[in-house]
């Protein structure tokens, strides 16, 4: 059987055909349809058009956090025109095959527990860093939804005494937390950077810093045109500049932390790790020697770490494996 597959990102929707063998074809992008319900029914009904001859069923990813048994969307990142709106019953009366719903971390999950870092166990945990924190909890081979649909959201745990975006995993422990304090520690202009347009919702300690930051030679050099990001952050890590490693080893103790307290409340036998970042040769060994130190103390169980092993588009095959668990194609 195969599926065509959306996969909604705040820039483009991503799409392909997979089959119940995992088989993926027929990639492409389309822009994102953000602007209104209408637009998003049309692309996703549009999309059907091209494939429907080879297809029996439309698995949907997206940010935010659904009911995948209802439709419902209750908060959907970029999608804002969709919030509260329940997707189902949006397109389902112009389509004539199946269609499933799936948040997007969840999905990356559920990818790895099909094919992936976590096929070969019970219960574990995948951490997807990107701009956000986004993952999924697996226990007993099942994907854990939670009462609100939100487990696995790690974002909004908090990890300090204090509440607010950057004392929250996500300011601890996302890119866009990591490349706000690259920029600011380095004296790159932060306005240049690609997350800057997400500011909205930011604390006032965030915006203040922003709007008082003073600049360094770097932020002249060719490299540093669009900001920092995690490319050329990266490479400042590589030529031993003593600011960026600094950054950089503080956000290594984040990350551990963060799969520390994962470990604690969940005792997971395996946590694989994912997100861009994770691509960097270094990043992976690196964040194995902070595992390894915290598990010498013996004071928490200790973490099995694994990379996440689904290259490319692991939000699509985890929306497919969705929608072939649903619908009884695969157990």
């Amino acid at each position: 059987m195969k599926v065509l597959v959306l996969d909604f990102g705040g820039s483009s929707v991503k799409y392909s055909v997979i089959d119940s063998d995992g088989t993926r074809t027929n990639a492409g992008e389309a822009p994102a349809p953000v602007h209104s319900p209408e637009e998003y029914r049309d692309c996703v009904v549009g999309l059907y058009e091209q494939f429907k001859d080879i297809v029996e069923g439309i698995a949907i990813s997206m940010a935010g956090i659904v009911n995948p048994s209802t439709g419902e969307l209750v908060m959907g990142g970029a999608y804002l025109p969709l919030w509260g709106k329940n997707i189902f019953d949006l397109i389902c009366p112009h389509l004539p095959v199946p269609v499933s719903l799936m948040n997007d971390g969840k999905a990356a999950a559920l990818a790895e527990a099909w094919n992936g870092s976590l096929s070969d166990i019970q219960d574990g945990a995948v951490f997807i860093i990107g701009s956000g924190l986004a993952g999924g909890i697996i226990l007993n081979r099942q994907l854990l939804m939670g009462h609100g649909f939100a487990a696995g959201e790690f974002s909004y745990m908090h990890l300090t005494t204090k509440i607010g975006m950057m004392t929250s995993s996500m300011g601890e422990s996302s890119m866009s937390g990591l490349l706000f304090k690259a920029s600011m520690a380095l004296g790159i202009d932060y306005k240049k950077c690609a997350y800057y347009g997400n500011t909205k919702g930011w604390d006032s300690y965030m915006r203040k810093c922003i709007e008082e930051q003073t600049f360094s030679a770097l932020n002249d050099e060719p490299r540093f045109e669009h900001g920092v990001d995690g490319r050329n952050f990266m490479e400042l890590v590589n030529e031993g500049n003593e600011i960026a490693l600094q950054v950089y080893d503080e956000f290594l103790e984040g990350v551990y932390t963060n799969l520390s307290t994962i470990q604690a409340v969940l005792d997971p036998e395996v946590i694989a790790v994912g997100g861009g970042i994770t691509h960097a040769p270094r990043f992976i060994p690196d964040l194995a020697k902070k595992v390894e130190i915290g598990n010498a103390t013996g004071f928490n169980r200790p973490i099995v770490l694994r990379p996440c092993t689904v290259t490319g588009s692991p939000n699509e095959y985890g929306a497919a494996y969705h929608f072939f668990r649903t619908n009884g194609i695969l157990q």
